[in-house]
């Protein structure tokens, strides 16, 4: 595994992000003026049987996902510090390693008793939704989609973290570069990202308390075609349903992103659990901006610190592949939230350019705060090294740890060429070994440096050739 610490893979990991943030401000602009009619043009797509179950899959994974996004860190920073138990003491890391057994257990047998009461709430309690049992007036359809979509989110999410799990357990445990890659540090910068994201966006949406696209068009017609599809799931008293839940289901008056529903102190009394947020004016508890789902599925590109940064290895196309896959996600979810009806453009695309503040400005502050320090004395720690540089200049040679992307001179010695203890293969083997014994690293992790200048009437110029034969890098 080749390191890298120059520049040129984060242009290309972060440069997706910045054109993102560019479209995102341009279209955010554009939707103040038009919101309703943007809205209007894709909320005709909830009509076809298709968009029904793409929104029913989508609209729970935004529901799960910050899940994962806590589950992953929060492991590599166990496994981080077992990894470091075992350097210093193999006592110390059986007992650690028993804490982190106990982690996995009781996550994964809360994650699963959660999963299974939370598709008993859809199939075994016929959901109701303030349509009648068994009724989604979001999709305005049955449990159906939204049971399916569950099922389906909640499956994929136990797959990749039971795989993530096992990742971190049989592989990562195992790489030379675990404290020196700083995985524990990019495992801080996610949780501060996550959790600052979903607190900004809870505050935002608690002030402005925007209403639901779907409510500002529920009229007549929207209420008899929802009417029509309980009286044909054997719900007779449609009409006095929805009239008992007007609090949730009838016409409000549109507000722009940038208006405050009612009065910011008098709503004051709606928040949090020990409020009723439905009594609030004018759909005050839909809360709709910004988008909490554009929110979940945008913290998943937090995960790219893991990949991007000094002293990781150089971006390979499974993590180009990751990136990709995000982006599409990203706009899937964004453009099934606005034909969903729940969301305007303004605020899926106000959420995208929050994340992105969010993401580098935590990404600087962290950086600053904890990796700073730990750059400038991690030379130090013998653990911390991730690579070794080995420079030929004229007759000498020097030999550099790199801690955090910063070469530190530990050795100098001339190299004995004219004798066969001095060979280049002979020299190198000693460098390979001593880098083994000292710092547990491999011959991968070596770098042979030499200068052309320096070498080039040299008398060893035949012992360079040589060298430049069996260099490793």
């Amino acid at each position: 595994m080749e390191l890298t610490t120059n520049k040129h893979q984060k242009l290309w990991a972060y440069l997706p992000v910045a054109i993102l943030f560019i479209f995102s401000l341009t279209v955010f602009i554009g939707a103040t003026f038009f919101d309703q009619i943007i809205s209007a043009f894709f909320a005709k797509g909830i009509e076809y049987e298709a968009v029904k179950w793409w929104i029913g899959v989508f609209d729970e994974f935004g529901l799960f996902q910050p899940i994962v996004l806590m589950f992953i860190p929060i492991s590599v920073i166990l496994e981080t510090r077992v990894y470091y138990k075992k350097m210093r003491s193999k006592k110390k890391q059986q007992s650690y390693q028993s804490w982190i057994g106990i982690w996995y257990g009781c996550f994964f047998l809360i994650w699963f008793s959660v999963s299974a009461i939370a598709l008993w709430l859809i199939y075994g309690t016929n959901m109701d939704m303030g349509a009648g049992p068994g009724i989604d007036p979001k999709i305005m359809g049955t449990w159906i989609y939204r049971f399916t979509g569950r099922a389906i989110a909640l499956g994929t999410i136990s797959i990749v973290m039971i795989s993530v799990m096992i990742y971190l357990r049989v592989g990562f445990s195992k790489r030379r570069d675990v404290l020196a890659g700083e995985y524990w540090v990019d495992s801080i910068k996610i949780i501060v990202i996550v959790v600052t994201l979903f607190v900004l966006t809870f505050l935002i949406k608690q002030t402005t308390g925007r209403p639901f696209y779907y409510n500002t068009i529920f009229d007549n017609e929207v209420k008899d075609k929802l009417i029509e599809l309980m009286q044909e799931n054997g719900i007779g008293n449609a009409q006095e349903i929805l009239e008992k839940n007007s609090d949730r289901w009838s016409q409000a008056t549109y507000l722009p992103w940038y208006k405050i529903n009612g009065n910011f102190f008098k709503n004051f009394k709606y928040w949090g659990p020990w409020g009723n947020h439905l009594a609030g004016p004018n759909h005050w508890g839909d809360r709709d901006f910004p988008s909490g789902h554009t929110v979940s599925m945008f913290s998943l590109i937090s995960l790219m610190v893991y990949f991007v940064g000094k002293n990781k290895p150089k971006m390979s196309l499974i993590k180009y592949f990751f990136i990709s896959f995000w982006l599409l996600n990203l706009v899937a979810m964004n453009f099934m939230l606005v034909v969903y009806r729940f969301h305007w453009v303004t605020d899926t695309t106000f959420s995208v350019m929050l994340g992105i503040v969010v993401l580098f400005t935590v990404n600087k502050l962290i950086d600053k705060s904890i990796r700073k320090p730990i750059v400038k004395h991690g030379h130090k720690n013998d653990n911390l090294v991730s690579s070794i540089l080995v420079e030929f200049k004229k007759d000498k040679a020097y030999l550099y740890v790199i801690t955090y992307g910063k070469p530190h001179l530990v050795k100098r010695f001339k190299p004995h060429l004219k004798v066969r203890r001095g060979a280049p293969r002979v020299i190198m083997a000693k460098i390979v070994k001593y880098s083994n014994d000292k710092y547990k690293l491999g011959h991968d992790k070596i770098q042979f440096t030499y200068f052309n200048e320096t070498f080039k009437d040299h008398q060893y110029k035949e012992w360079i050739n040589e060298f430049k034969k069996i260099t490793f890098v």
